[in-house]
Formats: C-alpha cells, sequence, structure tokens
C-alpha cells in the first residue's frame, strides 16, 4: 500500500471537536459513533481516552493539509532519507523516514512517541542525533546548532 495517496493515510475532518473520530471512521469504514463511545468508555476508566484524543489530535493532519512531497531518490533510483520541509511537526524528521519507507507519516510519529515512553526519554537523544545527521530536503539548509 503506497502512503503517497491522501486515502491510504491517517487524517482529521470537519467534526464535533477536532474530527478525530470522523477521520478515523473514513479511514476504516466504521461508524464515528462507535469511536466516540471507545473514547467516552476509556476516558471514564482511566482517563486514557483524552490522552489517546489529544495525541492524535496533535500528532494527525487535518485531511485538507496533507501534504504529500514527492520521495527522493539517489542516483541508482534508491529512496534516500531526508528530512521533510512541508509535512513536519518538529523538525521533518518522522516524515522523512516515512517518505523513505513509504510509510504514513503519523504511523511513525506514533511509534517515536512510544518509543520515547517507553525508553524514559532517551529517545529523545536519538530523535536529536536524527535531526543533525539526516539532511534536509534539497536546497535546505542544516539545523542551526548553538
Amino acid at each position: 500500500m503506497s502512503f503517497d495517496n491522501p486515502t491510504t493515510r491517517l487524517y482529521r475532518r470537519d467534526g464535533v471537536i477536532a474530527g478525530v473520530c470522523e477521520g478515523l471512521a473514513d479511514r476504516f469504514g466504521i461508524s464515528a459513533i462507535w469511536l466516540r463511545l471507545a473514547l467516552i468508555a476509556l476516558s471514564l476508566f482511566g482517563g486514557t481516552g483524552v490522552v489517546l484524543y489529544l495525541v492524535y489530535w496533535a500528532i494527525v493532519p487535518r485531511q485538507d493539509d496533507i501534504v504529500l512531497e514527492p520521495a527522493v531518490t539517489d542516483a541508482a533510483g534508491r529512496r534516500t532519507f531526508r528530512r521533510t520541509v512541508s509535512d513536519k511537526k518538529l523538525s521533518g524528521v518522522c516524515a522523512g523516514l516515512a517518505r523513505g519507507w513509504d510509510a504514513d507519516p503519523s504511523l511513525i510519529r506514533f511509534a517515536t512517541l512510544a518509543l520515547f515512553c517507553a525508553s524514559a526519554g532517551s529517545m529523545l537523544l536519538v530523535y536529536l542525533v536524527a535531526v543533525l545527521v539526516m539532511p534536509g530536503a534539497p536546497g535546505v539548509a542544516r539545523p542551526l546548532v548553538v
């Protein structure tokens, strides 16, 4: 499955609050009501529904904000890993990895956040190294390190 197509990516769309349930319902072909009920239940029993909703809201773009940058390839035609400019949340590392692996950037962001939580924050060091080592898109300057 190619994630260069906006219909195969996770997204939010106009909805009751932030479009989280509507986007998930569209993507997986289920009713948004069931997702809302599940989030309410999770919120009542431990509060994880609120946390999941807020994380999804922060990580996943709105449907009309999805930007599809072409994958960057080397001379042999292999995909390369470069930080993105337009499809980024912080520095473009997760979106650049997603383009190189032909994956949904939101899934890479979720995995990065999960690894950050599971590693007690040491994933932040890996992320910062990736920012410094991973080249930017062609014509974009490297980040300034002070």
